[in-house]
């Protein structure tokens, strides 16, 4: 009979757990139907290399940072989609690939304008949306994949021609 028990709480947690309110899923769609989307990165994961590994190392980037992660809380970051148009600013923590002209020492992630290509999908299993966003600089193209979670938190990965591979973390802005 314990067992019963135990066996009943722990799959009634788990449906609990993975459980949406109809309202944050509402807000999660008409969100996307605005095309009018804020979101600002917290933390920055870049690709691990031995060069990034000698960064970390040296304790150059201060605390609240691990091997893997960066706090970018205090750096001016943000995604914004409004109607047709994208705007992005990331700090880039990474590697420069040959061919990588960037102006100065700003190597930051910086576009605005339309997008080459921008596609929404909705994953009812999962009650998440997947962005998939590619645009393209002077002298370099990036896809950008970007999933929207019905709390409000965001992953977004970052593909570039010329840059190691880096992801991030966020939330969507509720003020805009």
């Amino acid at each position: 009979m314990i067992t019963i028990l135990i066996c009943c709480a722990c799959i009634g947690c788990a449906a609990k757990k993975n459980a949406v309110s109809p309202e944050k899923l509402a807000a999660l769609h008409t969100l996307l139907k605005s095309k009018n989307i804020h979101i600002n990165a917290e933390r920055a994961y870049p690709m691990m290399s031995n060069a990034m590994q000698q960064v970390f190392n040296s304790e150059l980037l201060g605390p609240n940072n691990s091997g893997r992660a960066i706090d970018i809380t205090s750096t001016t970051n943000y995604i914004k989609i409004a109607g047709d148009s994208l705007y992005v600013a990331l700090p880039f923590f990474g590697e420069l690939q040959s061919g990588a002209i960037t102006s100065g020492t700003d190597i930051s992630i910086s576009f605005k304008g339309k997008p080459l290509k921008y596609t929404s999908t909705y994953n009812a299993q999962k009650k998440t949306y997947k962005l998939q966003i590619g645009f393209k600089t002077k002298r370099e193209r990036f896809n950008m994949y970007i999933s929207l979670f019905s709390n409000g938190t965001t992953n977004i990965n970052v593909l570039s021609s010329h840059r190691s591979s880096i992801s991030y973390r966020g939330a969507v802005d509720k003020k805009e």
